[in-house]
C-alpha cells in the first residue's frame, strides 16, 4: 500500500512552510487580462502567488470571473508568510462576487498540477519547519495531470496551520499515485504531534482519477481517485458531492478509494451529509485487491502514532464498484473500505450512522464498526438533469440525524437544513448533500441550479 511515509523511496516528509507571526495582510486583485506587476496589488495569478509567497505577510488573492490557463504555484521559502486565502467569483470591479465556482476556472491543460500550495521535500531524518493556513473557495480546478500527487490541487501544511476547501469544483484531473482531483496533507512527522484542522465543505469532485504507476520493478496502486486526505487532527468532510472518479487501471494497476481516500495519523474525521456515488476502483485479482469503490478510511500504520476515530453520519455512499478487467465483481458494491486499526496502540474506532450504503469491506485486523439507523436501499436519485438530488420516492428523505456532529446548516445548493422533506410535520435532515426534494410536476427552485 502506498504511503507518504514509506512508499516509493519516501520515509518522512518535510513541508516547507511559514511562521505564525505575520501580522499584516496583503490583498491581490487578479484577473486574466492584468499585467505581471503586482506593485499596485493588481496582477495576474502567478505573479500574485509569487508575491504572496515572498512579501512577509498574510495574503488574500481574489480572482475575477474568467479562465486562467496554466500551472500555478505558491512556494514560500522558509521564513515566508503565514496565511493564504484564494477566492474566486469576483466581478471585474471587485465589488461583488457570485457563489458559483464554475465562473472562475483554473485549467491545467493536462500538463502538471493545476494549483500547488507549498511543497513536500523527502529526506531521511527530516525536520518540520513552520506552519500556515490555506483556504480555497469558489474556484473550478480542472485538467490537471500530475506525475505523482494531486492532479487538480496539491495543498500541504503542518501545525498549527489548517486547510479549508470550500465550494470548489475539482473535475477531469489525473494523478499517477495519490489524489486525482486533490491531495490535502496536514500532518507533522514527529511522533505524538498533530497537524492543523482540515475542512472539505460543499465541493463537487467528479471525473478525476488516480491511475497507479511503476516504481522500478514494483507496481504501485492509484489511491484516492477523487481526493486523498492525509491528516492528524480534526478533519471535517461535509456536504460534498463525489461522483464518477476512479482509482487504478483495468489490467494494469490496482486502486483504493475511488471517490475518497482518508488516511489518518491521529485525531478524528467527521464525514457528514456527503453523496458519494458512481465511483470505482480496479483490481488485478479476484481477491479483490482493489478496495473502497466509494470511500477508503484508514489509520496510518507508522510506529509512534496514536489511534484515530472515524464518524460517518447522514451520508449516501451507494452505487460504487470494484472492477476486474472492466467487469464488476458480481453481487458486490464495495462502497466503503474499513482499514481503521482494530488492536494495539494504534486502535481506532469507526461509527456509521443514519447513512445509506450497500457494502462495507473490512481489512484484516480492522476495528469492528458501530452501526446505527442505516439503510441499504436505492436512494432514488433524480434522472431529470439534476443528478444526485433526491426524488420524493427516496427513503433517504428525512433519514438523517439533526444531532449528527458537524452537520452543515446549509446544503450543497444553499438550501437551509433541516427541512420537512416527507411533509409529516417534523423537519429532519436528509441523507446526502442535498436537502431539497425533487417533486413530480413542480418547477425546481433556482438554488438547485447552483453547483451542477
Amino acid at each position: 500500500m502506498h504511503r507518504l511515509f514509506s512508499s516509493a523511496g519516501m520515509s518522512l516528509i518535510v513541508v516547507l512552510l511559514i511562521p505564525v507571526g505575520a501580522i499584516a495582510a496583503a490583498s491581490y486583485q487578479v484577473s486574466p487580462t492584468a499585467d505581471n506587476d503586482c506593485s499596485d496589488f493588481q496582477c495576474q495569478l502567478q505573479p500574485a502567488l509569487s508575491a504572496s509567497a515572498s512579501d512577509g505577510q498574510d495574503s488574500e488573492v481574489i480572482l475575477s470571473q474568467g479562465g486562467y490557463n496554466g500551472n500555478f504555484e505558491y512556494l514560500p521559502a522558509i521564513g515566508g508568510d503565514g496565511r493564504l486565502k484564494i477566492q474566486g467569483g469576483w466581478n471585474s470591479g471587485f465589488t461583488a462576487r457570485t457563489r458559483d465556482p464554475a465562473s472562475t476556472i483554473l485549467d491545467g491543460n493536462n500538463n502538471g498540477i493545476v494549483l500547488k500550495l507549498n511543497d513536500v521535500i523527502v529526506n531521511e531524518g527530516a525536520t518540520i519547519k513552520g506552519g500556515g493556513s490555506l483556504e480555497i473557495e469558489g474556484i473550478t480546478l480542472r485538467n490537471g495531470n500530475a506525475p505523482a500527487y494531486g492532479g487538480g490541487l496539491f495543498a500541504a501544511t503542518v501545525p498549527p496551520g489548517s486547510i479549508t476547501l470550500k465550494r470548489n469544483i475539482f473535475e477531469n484531473n489525473t494523478s499517477a499515485a495519490l489524489g486525482g482531483g486533490c491531495i490535502v496533507l496536514s500532518a507533522d512527522a514527529l511522533p505524538g504531534s498533530r497537524g492543523g484542522n482540515v475542512t472539505l465543505d460543499s465541493n463537487i469532485i467528479r471525473n478525476n482519477r488516480a491511475t497507479g504507476y511503476r516504481d522500478g520493478g514494483e507496481v504501485e496502486p492509484g489511491e484516492g481517485g477523487g481526493c486523498m486526505v492525509f491528516a492528524s487532527n480534526t478533519t471535517i468532510i461535509a456536504n460534498n458531492l463525489v461522483y464518477n472518479n476512479s482509482a487504478g487501471i483495468a489490467n494494469s494497476f490496482n486502486g483504493t478509494g475511488g471517490g475518497l481516500y482518508i488516511d489518518l495519523l491521529s485525531g478524528s474525521v467527521y464525514i457528514v451529509n456527503n453523496t458519494v456515488s458512481g465511483n470505482q476502483v480496479n483490481s488485478l485479482d479476484a481477491g479483490p485487491s482493489g478496495n473502497g469503490g466509494g470511500i477508503n478510511v484508514s489509520t496510518n500504520d507508522e510506529s509512534g502514532w496514536g489511534g484515530a476515530n472515524v464518524f460517518l453520519y447522514n451520508n449516501i455512499v451507494y452505487g460504487n464498484v470494484v472492477k476486474k478487467n472492466n467487469a464488476v465483481f458480481p453481487g458486490t458494491a464495495w462502497d466503503i473500505h474499513n482499514a481503521v486499526a482494530g488492536s494495539g496502540p494504534l486502535k481506532g474506532s469507526l461509527t456509521i450512522a443514519y447513512s445509506d450504503f450497500q457494502h462495507l469491506r473490512g481489512r484484516t485486523g480492522s476495528v469492528a464498526p458501530v452501526f446505527s439507523h442505516n439503510l441499504n436501499i436505492d436512494p432514488k436519485f433524480s434522472t431529470s438533469g439534476f443528478l444526485y438530488r433526491l426524488t420524493e420516492a427516496s427513503k433517504c428523505i428525512d433519514g438523517g440525524s439533526n444531532t449528527a456532529p458537524h452537520m452543515p446548516k446549509i446544503d450543497l445548493a444553499w438550501e437551509m437544513r433541516p427541512q420537512d422533506g416527507d411533509r409529516n410535520g417534523t423537519a429532519i435532515t436528509n441523507m446526502g448533500a442535498y436537502e431539497k426534494v425533487i417533486r413530480k410536476g413542480l418547477p425546481l427552485p433556482a438554488t438547485l441550479l447552483l453547483l451542477e
